[in-house]
């Protein structure tokens, strides 16, 4: 019996919200960065004096952005992106968010169910896969093999909430591949999400998310994008063997894409595709194997999550 599809959640914004709310929504990203870089340069957040002195912008003009009285300039974005140490991707998503790499602003997600030929691929698969929504990270279809390895993620309907408040998924990913998963869906879900789910939905969300302790501890966690693979550790819970496996997306995970392909690919320890980049959690080559990886997979050098590594103290 195949796995039921699901409806990707019709909260996605309709239309790219109007000049006064671009402003907002940029502001509460910039004074995000404001206050956690300063912490961690500083130890408290940077004033308006020392961002016109890294910027060369003036302080009056910082401060009307940062209450959102200012529409983001490509200058002014492009000017604080490194003092403020925002992601590549990030700073595209303000970018995209304020219209200032385009002409027109960024339209916001139609939501649609997902497409036929994602389907097939995903059903035909036989290695785990699943179909993301963008902005909310709901589930809108896992295939047989994905029920398998990740046990009731069809049932939870969006993976923060499966892993926030699903005790099977930290048996199955174990400490530090759950940790690595965790940190790169909270991260999307906070700053890519601004602007793509409706305001009192996303504050809707992250309050009952935050009920989990982990939430708000990993709130904060900065995930930049590499292009070095992610490898968990895999438990089947019904042998407890451990397999590793890659996890690979469809597209980069942070860009704009109505639907996200997400898939994990066995790994072999030996007689297999050998590729230098690809660390598993002790920090050691993995090994890739040929036979396993599907048709048009993106190894080696695709566009993947991240690599894992161990966090700073």
């Amino acid at each position: 019996m195949r796995p039921p599809i699901r409806a990707l959640r019709s909260g996605y914004a309709e239309r790219a919200p109007d000049a006064d709310d671009v402003k907002f929504l940029v502001a509460e990203i910039l004074n995000e960065h404001v206050q956690l870089e300063g912490e961690f340069v500083q130890n408290r957040p940077f004033t308006h004096e020392q961002l016109a002195e890294a910027t060369s912008l003036s302080k009056q003009y910082i401060g009307r952005m940062l209450r959102g009285e200012q529409r983001l300039s490509r200058t002014a974005l492009l000017r604080l992106a490194g003092p403020l140490g925002m992601a590549p991707e990030v700073v595209a998503h303000l970018g995209r968010l304020a219209g200032v790499t385009s002409e027109e602003p960024v339209m916001l997600h139609d939501p649609k169910p997902p497409i036929n030929a994602a389907l097939v691929e995903l059903r035909e698969s036989p290695h785990p896969a699943v179909l993301l929504g963008a902005g909310r990270c709901d589930v809108a279809y896992v295939n047989a093999a994905g029920a398998g390895a990740l046990p009731r993620l069809a049932e939870a309907g969006n993976m923060l909430y499966w892993l926030m408040f699903e005790p099977r998924s930290k048996v199955v990913l174990g400490t530090p591949g759950w940790q690595t998963l965790a940190e790169v869906f909270v991260y999307w879900f906070h700053y890519l999400s601004v602007g793509i789910v409706p305001r009192a939905e996303r504050e809707e969300m992250i309050t009952t998310l935050r009920a989990a302790h982990e939430f708000s501890q990993l709130w904060t966690v900065r995930r930049p994008a590499t292009n070095f693979p992610l490898v968990l550790p895999i438990t089947n819970l019904k042998t407890d063997a451990i397999q590793s496996m890659v996890l690979t997306f469809s597209t980069f995970w942070w860009s704009s894409s109505e639907e996200l392909k997400m898939s994990l690919t066995p790994i072999k320890a030996a007689d297999g595709f050998d590729h230098p980049d690809l660390l598993d959690a002790g920090g050691h080559t993995a090994v890739v194997d040929k036979d396993s990886r599907e048709p048009g997979s993106s190894l080696p050098g695709a566009p993947l999550a991240a690599s894992i590594c161990q966090r700073p103290a």
